[in-house]
């Protein structure tokens, strides 16, 4: 019920939807809750001609959603249990927001120049000899 009453917000032309691409496992190995949703939704989305895109979540919960739509670095503090405020423009946000606008923003910029926006971007690994 939950997938279908989702993807009838998305209208019958197809859109793009972005998916965090977090893996969680419970205790005993086996696929979360979570997993099991994002797997189901996926598939159904993808059934109905809708675009999805899996998201790295690497700094997505960390980082202000309005300053790294213009590259500029800046993390969050979270002083409530359910808000955060951005260290550099004082932006107050729902914590939960934070990722999902993070990751909208992500797919947005790979949609549009197939990059992801520089504070979102994971350090250069560096090769080990």
């Amino acid at each position: 019920m939950a997938v279908d009453a989702i993807l009838r917000l998305c209208g019958p032309e197809p859109c793009l939807i972005a998916v965090g691409n977090g893996t969680f496992r419970t205790g005993f190995n086996l696929a979360s809750k979570h997993e099991c949703f994002k797997t189901h939704f996926a598939k159904k989305a993808r059934a109905l001609g809708h675009v999805v895109v899996l998201v790295d979540e690497y700094l997505t919960s960390t980082m202000c959603p309005s300053c790294a739509a213009h590259d500029v670095p800046s993390r969050v503090a979270k002083p409530t249990r359910r808000s955060c405020v951005c260290l550099e423009c004082g932006r107050w946000i729902n914590r939960d927001s934070v990722g999902a606008q993070n990751i909208a923003l992500i797919a947005e910029r790979w949609m549009t120049d197939q990059t992801r926006p520089l504070p979102l971007e994971r350090p250069p690994q560096a090769l080990s000899l």
